[in-house]
């Protein structure tokens, strides 16, 4: 994942495109979710790991991908 944010970063750089990093986020799902991973970075600043909702449903971190209601 690292990597590919990193090939984002340089492509946007080309492009003179720019990334809102602070709307970017990610969730984390499997059977290691809750364990501690290095940060993700976008533009050089952290990416959140949070809990979300996509089209109105929660959808909570855990060991497989569910809905929180």
């Amino acid at each position: 994942m690292h990597m590919m944010l990193h090939i984002s970063d340089k492509v946007a750089e080309n492009f003179d495109i720019k990334f809102n990093s602070s709307k970017s986020v990610s969730m984390r799902t499997g059977g290691r979710y809750g364990e501690r991973c290095a940060a993700l970075q976008l533009v050089g600043n952290d990416i959140l790991y949070v809990e979300l909702k996509y089209l109105g449903v929660p959808v909570t971190a855990a060991k497989f991908l569910k809905n929180s209601e």
